[in-house]
Parts: structure tokens; sequence; C-alpha cells
């Protein structure tokens, strides 16, 4: 049989099996999938539309809580004034509400009072049957007995949705004072969803469903399929959604498909007869002809049958037998070199690439053990754009590559690569490799990074090792001093001794929330809270502090009028302390210290933002910093001396960005010289000390302090009876909120509420202010946190606080966060 024959016979077979597995497929595979299609697409509508009806309900579960937590309608259930369902219950409250009534129950579960819905007229209309009827079905006596509940009902046939709750007062606590009962008609949301679907129908029934908490059921006919899903009542029998649909969408799938297999069936039809005649023309003459030409290339005799009985492949297979011999023993010894060429690039570790001068890929060789990081397969024909590179671009890269080609040297550079789950670090080195092609040798230096910055992190913990320890050595050196000297003073008698003992008590805790204070400035946190601070007096203090008993000479000059500075003076007290202690460090037992201050306006790199602001300079006569190390001095843990941490000038660098300034080093003559730019502002820092008199417009006021931990809270009310202040206290939020509620029912309202930011677990001071300012707006408050980072503490008017104190805080610090509070308007709620 010829070749032409045996492939109509094989595609007429193919013909026939695509005919029978294409009505097979339509038979069993395709009508149940349409089917499951269908029913699924019918359930997810079903589950749509009840998940609207159940928005519904938590809607109107929403305006109910907010109506039976009203004063106004507490007060009504107690004087039963008609002037309530006048001035609230009106047309337009029925449209915002989109309610169909609403009724009001006693305790006693009888019905005090209730509307429906505007009438003919545009009015609210008393409780018609249906309403009535549906309230004796039990809904007034679990309204009145303080119930909460919300469900679906049939009130006179028409679908509706049903909210209760109890009427308490606005805080929420008290016994309930009867119940509050809302009613929607979801009649006209029912009709808008049936216009906007047509063929939709959609309907709520008694259910039919076999038992409650039953799973959505789907049934269909010839014509239509239905979903019915259970919907939650409040009492008697259930009810359910009911939504159907024409079939089609069936019907229009099934004509699809019956139509597709007759256009496949007719396609491989003509596609057989096509294939045949191309077959003939494009293989089997020419298969003829290279046949012929083969017998005479081979120059052995032809077989005694002339190949009759074979096809025309079974013949050209005998004539390229002498041909393949001779080829087969061509490949094996090339196969053999390749296996060998093969064998000694596998054994290399490197990546070898080859890339053309656009920065496609044109050939990747993964090297020993990188096939899995680099697939070989998805990177040929890739762009230098379409790896995630790190370190270098893809314009520097074909900058190296052009260089290579053009020069005919080596470009070795490093990158990085990002991939799946981690990154890698690989070194180049690029030669050319043809016209416009370059060969890079990649080599995997990731586990040698590694490595590298595994030993810089251990000697950052080492140095985070000496901060903790440092940091612990100052903190128990106060906490020594605090409990030796409170311990002289419970023994000594009053006066001298133990007067001095408290003193040195005082100046020890000063020192240790100093050292808190470092820490939270280099933590994450530690924002400023800002005030006008003139910047004389606060250098003067620090100097104070530090030159004593030194034979360091200090050149001060500040310049007349200089404008404040808008900051936090613990933060810049710091940043001075830690600059001026360098200096001293630096010069050794003599030495001149010189601190310049001058306004300076203008713009530039350095200047604050506004362009007004002071420079401050501080240089020294010590012997300088090495000019290598000038470009990390900033850097945490880097230091020049053996036993410092590393820090000072860190922490430094911290607090003046923070402050929005800028700060340089520069070498001077004989030492170092900083320059620090921090921002003025116009305002004046408020005068010296207030004494006692300075809160005298708050005396005899009363004070609620609520903070989560009761030695605070001791504390604070102890300073505040210092004052004449009256106080109550609280360990949370929502205490506090009971407590100011309580007071000012009893007429002994609180005047100040002095609040937590944070207490873990609970309310916390914002949420706490909001609440409160709801019982009495023109509440004075006043935040305190000890996590300086909190922002309501560095912009508390901001966030409606009238002023703010940082833990720990003085009994000064208390009586002028409290003037404050005479000085200023209110904060807006």
């Amino acid at each position: 049989m010829t070749l032409g024959r045996q492939t109509a016979v094989l595609l007429g077979l193919l013909l026939l099996i695509l005919t029978a597995l294409c009505a097979w497929f339509f038979r069993v595979l395709f009508h149940p999938l349409f089917m499951e299609l269908e029913q699924g697409e019918t359930v997810n509508d079903g589950t749509v539309v009840s998940s609207l009806l159940l928005e519904q309900a938590d809607g109107l579960s929403g305006a109910v809580e907010d109506w039976a937590t009203w004063d106004e309608t507490w007060a009504f259930m107690d004087t039963r004034d008609s002037g309530f369902l006048d001035r609230n219950l009106d047309s337009e409250a029925f449209r915002i509400l989109d309610i169909h009534a609403v009724a009001l129950v006693d305790t006693a579960g009888s019905l005090v009072a209730g509307l429906e819905g505007p009438g003919e007229d545009g009015y609210p209309v008393p409780l018609g049957r249906d309403v009535i009827d549906l309230l004796s079905s039990g809904v007034a006596e679990v309204a009145g007995s303080g119930g909460v509940s919300t469900g679906f009902a049939l009130a006179g046939g028409r679908p509706c949705v049903l909210a209760i709750r109890p009427i308490l007062h606005t805080a929420g606590t008290g016994p309930h004072n009867g119940g509050l009962v809302f009613v929607r008609d979801l009649t006209p949301v029912l009709r808008r969803l049936r216009q906007q679907s047509a063929g939709l129908v959609v309907t709520i029934r008694q259910s039919s469903l076999p038992a409650p908490g039953a799973a959505p059921r789907v049934s269909s006919d010839a014509d239509s399929i239905r979903v019915d899903i259970e919907l939650p009542v409040l009492f008697g029998p259930g009810l359910e959604l009911s939504m159907s649909r024409s079939r089609d969408t069936y019907a229009a799938y099934t004509k699809i498909i019956r139509y597709s297999t007759i256009y496949l069936v007719a396609s491989g039809l003509l596609f057989s007869l096509v294939t045949l005649a191309l077959l003939h023309k494009l293989v089997v003459s020419r298969l003829a002809q290279l046949m012929r030409r083969l017998q005479g290339t081979a120059g052995g005799p032809e077989a005694p049958d002339g190949g009759a009985g074979l096809d025309e492949v079974g013949q050209l297979e005998k004539a390229l037998g002498p041909l393949l011999g001779r080829l087969e023993a061509a490949t094996a010894d090339l196969r053999e070199s390749e296996r060998r060429n093969a064998a000694l690039i596998e054994a290399i570790p490197d990546f070898m690439v080859t890339i053309d001068r656009e920065g496609i890929i044109l050939s990747v060789h993964p090297g020993y053990g990188n096939d899995q990081v680099i697939p070989p397969e998805k990177t040929r024909g890739m762009t230098l754009e379409q790896f995630d590179l790190a370190d270098i671009t893809p314009g520097e890269v074909r900058r190296r590559i052009a260089r290579a080609l053009d020069t005919g040297s080596v470009e070795k550079f490093e990158f990085g690569l990002n991939i799946p789950g981690s990154r890698k670090i690989y070194e180049v080195s690029m030669v050319a490799f043809g016209q416009d092609v370059v060969l890079a040798v990649i080599r995997d230096e990731t586990q040698r990074k590694h490595m590298e910055d595994e030993a810089s992190r251990v000697q950052r913990l080492e140095s985070l090792g000496m901060l903790a320890g440092g940091m612990a050595h100052d903190l128990n050196n106060s906490l020594a001093a605090i409990l030796g000297n409170i311990e002289v003073a419970e023994i000594e008698e009053p006066g001298t001794r133990r007067d001095e003992a408290f003193h040195r008590a005082h100046e020890a805790c000063e020192a240790a929330r100093c050292t808190a204070l470092r820490l939270l400035t280099f933590s994450s946190g530690g924002d400023p809270v800002r005030r006008p601070v003139e910047l004389g007096p606060l250098v003067g203090d620090v100097l104070m502090g530090l030159l004593p008993g030194s034979a360091i000479v200090c050149d001060s000059i500040f310049e007349q009028g200089l404008p404040p500075i808008e900051g936090d003076p613990d933060m810049l007290s710091q940043l001075v302390g830690i600059i001026v202690t360098n200096s001293l460090e630096a010069m050794g037992s003599t030495g001149v210290l010189c601190i310049r201050a001058s306004a300076c306006r203008g713009t530039g790199d350095s200047m604050p933002a506004g362009g007004n602001g002071v420079l401050l300079s501080i240089s020294d006569t010590g012997g300088g910093i090495p000019a290598s190390c000038m470009h990390r001095i900033f850097e945490p843990y880097f230091t020049t001396k053996p036993d410092s941490a590393g820090l000072g000038l860190s922490v430094a660098y911290s607090i003046v960005k923070r402050h929005g300034g800028s700060i340089e080093v520069a070498p001077s003559g004989q030492g170092t010289e900083m320059r620090i730019w921090l921002a003025a502002c116009d305002a004046r820092p408020a005068g010296g000390r207030r004494t006692s008199e300075g809160v005298g417009l708050l005396k005899g006021s009363r004070v609620l302090v609520m903070d989560d931990d009761p030695l605070v809270v001791e504390t604070v009310i102890a300073m505040l009876g210092s004052l004449g202040l009256g106080t109550g206290s609280a360990r949370s939020g929502s205490e506090a909120v009971q407590k100011f509620a309580e007071a000012a029912r009893a007429g002994r309202p609180y005047d100040v509420v002095f609040l937590d930011l944070v207490v873990p677990g609970g309310m916390g001071g914002l949420e706490t202010l909001s609440r409160i300012r709801r019982l009495d707006p023109s509440v004075k408050a006043v935040v305190s946190s000890g996590y300086s980072a909190d922002a309501a503490l560095a912009d508390h008017k901001g966030h409606g606080f009238d002023s703010a104190l940082r833990k720990p805080f003085s009994i000064e610090e208390l009586r002028e966060a409290l003037s404050a509070l005479r000085e200023d308007p209110p904060a807006s709620p």
C-alpha cells in the first residue's frame, strides 16, 4: 500500500474517532459541567441577595442602637412627653432611617408609643394592625425585658426586618427603661432587585426547607431554576429567601456546543482532504525523487526486486542504509568529544553567560550547582531590565559591555541579584567573545559576603552589649543613690541631714531620667515634645554641670537678640552635653572650649526648613578627628576609643534630625568644630518657674486620674493634693468614663481629666478623651505617657488635649502643665 493510501485510511479513522469523542464529551462532560455551573451561579446569586438582606438587618441594628442609648429616648420613657415623637419622628426621620415603623415598649412589655411611615398626607400615622399583630407575637415582650435581637418576619404578608434594643443611658450602662423596636419594610428592596435583573424573581415566604440551618436548596425544571435560602427569624415559623430565574443561559450553552461539534467535524473532514493533497504533492513525490538520488550516491546495486512491495518510506530507508552507517560512526566520535567537553565545563562552579551589546542574554551555562538558582531555559533571551539587580543599574552594565568590546579589556565588578526568598552577590569578569558579544564569567560570592556580614553583626552585638552594660551601670548607680538616700532620710530626724538626703535622691532620679531619655532618643521613637527654648540659658545649665573643677577655659559668645529654638529642652540639653563631653575628653586636662551662637537666614542643604534658624558652633583645641574617620563618626557603634560603645554622636545626630536640623563636623585650627543648624521660632519661652500661685484659678477643682499603674496613680494624686486639688482615680479608660459620668450625675463633676496615653489591653487616653468629650465638651484634659514616640505627646493639641507631660515628671512640671489649662482655650473634641 502506498503512503498516500495509508494516510487516507488513517485520517478517516481519526475523523470517526473525533466525531465520537465530541458527542461523548458533550453528553458525559459538558452537560453535567454546565448544570453544575448554572447551579453554582444561582446559589451565588442567592447568597449575594441574602447578604444584601443581612446588611439591611445590620444597618437597622446600628440605627436602633443609637436611638436606644439616646438620653432623649430615656427621658421620653420617664415623662411620656409626646413632644419627643413630634420633634424626632417626622417623615424626614423615617426617610433617613429607612424604616417602616417604630415602637417603644415599657418594661412590662406594653406598647407605650408607636408610629408608621408617612401616610397619604405625608405625615407619620399610628401603628397599623399588621405591625400591632407582629408586636403581640412576642416582639413587645422581648423588648420590654431588655432583650437584644434582630431578625426577619412577615407583617401582613409583607417581608420586613426587625431590630430590638433595650433603652439605656448614653453611657450604655445601668438598668434598662423599656425597649425600642425598629421595623424596616423589605418590599422596596425586593422590587429594586427585580428591576435591576430582568427575569429574576425574588420572594420571602414561610420556609419549606427540611430543617432549621439547612444548606441552600436548588431545584430546577425545563424553564427555570430556583434556590431557597433560610433567613434568621425572631418568632414563629421559619422564613426563606426564594430566588428563581429562567434557564436561557443553559439552553444557549447547549446550542453552542452542538454547533461547535458540527463545525469541528466539518473542519476535520476538510482538513483531511487538504492534507492528502498536500502530502502527495509535498512529500510523496519528493521522497521518490530523493530515493533515486540516494541510490545513485551510494553507488551500490539495487535490490533484485527493485524495492517492489515497499512504500515510499521503505524504499527511502533501503537507499539510506549505506550512508547512515558512515554517518553513525562520525556521530559517535563527535558525541564522545562533546561528552568530554561537557564534563569539563560542568566541573566549573561559575556561571558562563554570553551577552550582546544591547544586554540580551544569548546563552547561559549555570555551572556546578547553580541551575536551581537561575534556570538557563528561563534566562535565555531575557534583557537586563528583567532581572532584579541590586547595587548596579542595567545602564551601567551596558557601559561595561561596550568598554570590554571596544577596548578588549577585562571588566570586573560586583552586583546583587534579588531572587524569590533570598539575595545573591556575584563577582563578574567580562571579556569580548565575538562580534558584539561578551563572555561573562560570574562567580557566586554570597557565602563569603554572608560570612563577612555575620562577623560584622557579631561585632555590633558586642557593641550593643557594651551599650546595655553601660546603661545598666548608669541606672544601677542612680538606683543605688536613690535607695541609699531614701533609707538615710527614713533614719534621720527632720532637719538639714534629712533634707540633704532627699535632695541627693532627687538628683539621682534626674540622672536616671536622663539615662532613659538617652535610650529613647537612640531608639526608633523619641519624637521631640516641642516648645520655645532659649539657647543661652540651656547651654549655660549644661556647662554648669560639666565644667566645675575643670581647668578647661570656656569662651561663649551668643548674638544679641538671638531668637528662641523650637525644640525639646531635654533632648537639646542631651545634644549639647554629648558634644561638650566629647570636646572635654579630646582636650584632656587643659584646653579652650569655644561656643558661638548666631541667627542665620537663607536656603541651602544645611539650613532648616523655612530658612530661619540658629547656628550653634562648638569647637575645641583637642587632637581632632582623623580624616579617614570623618565620614563615619555619626555611625552607630563606630568609635576610636577602646572603652566606648560609639553611640554618643549617633544619638546627637538623631536628636538634630528629629528637630528638622542638620549637623556637620569641620576641622578647626587646632582641634574639631561641630556646627549645628536648628529651626528658630517667633514665640518666646514662658517666664521663670511658676510658684504655687500658678494654679490659683484651678484650686478647689476636681481632677480624675486614669493610669493602669497603681503606684503612678497614688503618686499623681498625692502631688495634686499638695497643690490643693480634689482627686479621683481610675485604672482603665472604661472605668474613667463611668466615674466621670457618675460624678456629673451626682452634681460633683470633674474639671480636669489626667489620662495615660497607653493602657495595655485596655482603652487608652485618646479613645477615653473622645468618650468623655461627648459627656462634657468643656472638660480640660492632660495627656501623660512614658513612650516619647507617641505623636499625641509631641502634638497634644492636635489630638484634642490641652496639656502634656512626659513620664517621669516633677511636681513643678505638673504645676506648669496645670497652669497651661487656665491660659489656653479648651481643645476641640
